[in-house]
Order: C-alpha cells, then structure tokens, then sequence
C-alpha cells in the first residue's frame, strides 16, 4: 500500500495510489467503485485534498449536491490551511464557486494572472496552455477561450495526457455552469455527455 508522508501537509495533487485508482474509476464511469476507493483514501489521509476536490466533482456528475457540497467544503477546509496563492487551488475554488452560483470571478483572475505568469517563465511546460484555456472558459471570455482552445488543439494529447484528461474531466463536471456554448471544446476533448452513476 503506497500510503503518502504523512508529514502534515495537504496533498493538492494525485500523489498517491488510492486516489490515482479512484479517479481513473471516476474517468471509466465506476462511480460507486471509485466512490468507495475515495472514502478509504481519505479515510487513511484526510489532507489528501485533491482525493476531495475529485470526489466532489464525482458527486456533482452524479447529481448529488448534498455530497458534493459536503466534499468541497473538506476541501476548502484544507485550502485555508495552505498558502491560498497555490495557483491550482485557486482555479479549483473558483470553478466550484461559479459551479454553486456564487462570484469566482475574483480568485480566477487571481489565478489566471499566476498562470500566465509560469507560461512566460516556463515555456516548456505546456500544461500551463490547459489551464489557461480552462480558467478563460470558467471567467466566460469566450474570444480568449477559443484563441487558447486552438493553442491546445495543436498539442498532441499523449505528450501531456494527465493534462487533457483533466481538461475533459473538468469540462464534463461543470458543463452546465458554462455561459457559452463550449460544444466543440467537449467534442474534442471526447467528453461523454451523459455519464451514468
């Protein structure tokens, strides 16, 4: 069992096996396996909270508020605990505030700004490209959404395939909550529309 450190910090990304299990269940549609494998994650480690912030998303795709509020404030939890200026912690709670009808608008700048800002200074890690386009998409700027969406497009997905899987699993989750029309980001990040819990 590949358990993580336990050194007392929060886990903000997949770092171990039980939450990489879990999602990929999430990714295949084995929402009550993968449901199971996060409760032990989190039960083993309760910082994990990229395991939260997954569950929670899980949640919502399956139409279960309730659980995916109560997922997201573990989470956010943990987020107070850290330095709030972790890039992708803000895009996470800005994307679940604009998901519950709340103003993300402010933390996704925030975000943006630090994410531009590693794009000029690490131009190699095209990640940031993704991120980019996904938090442009969440602040609704469609003109910006499509210009990244094409630098993304000329990105061979299997050279940074975690990347363009949670791209697909983010515009999957919060589709709804999108104020333009974003039918051909989900055509070709070959996101299913109907997912069955």
């Amino acid at each position: 069992m590949n358990i993580p450190p336990d050194r007392g910090k929060v886990l903000f990304l997949e770092s171990w096996k039980l939450s990489q299990q879990a999602q990929s269940l999430s990714y295949k549609g084995n929402y009550n396996e993968a449901e199971k494998i996060f409760l032990e994650s989190l039960r083993l480690y309760r910082k994990d909270a990229w395991s939260w912030k997954k569950l929670a998303e899980m949640y919502i795709l399956c139409g279960d508020e309730e659980k995916a509020k109560n997922a997201y404030n573990e989470w956010y939890l943990l987020f107070k605990e850290v330095d709030c200026n972790h890039v992708a912690a803000q895009l996470a709670l800005g994307q679940f505030l604009c998901h519950r009808g709340e103003n993300g608008e402010t933390i996704l700048k925030k975000s943006l700004i630090q994410r531009l800002a590693l794009e000029k200074k690490e131009p190699e890690a095209i990640e940031h490209m993704f991120y980019v386009f996904i938090t442009y998409v969440f602040l609704n700027d469609e003109e910006y959404s499509n210009l990244y969406f094409e630098i993304c497009c000329q990105i061979p997905p299997d050279s940074i395939l975690w990347a363009f899987n949670d791209i697909a699993w983010t515009l999957n989750v919060y589709k709804k909550d999108i104020k333009f029309n974003i039918e051909r980001y989900l055509k070709y990040f070959k996101v299913k529309y109907d997912s069955i819990c």
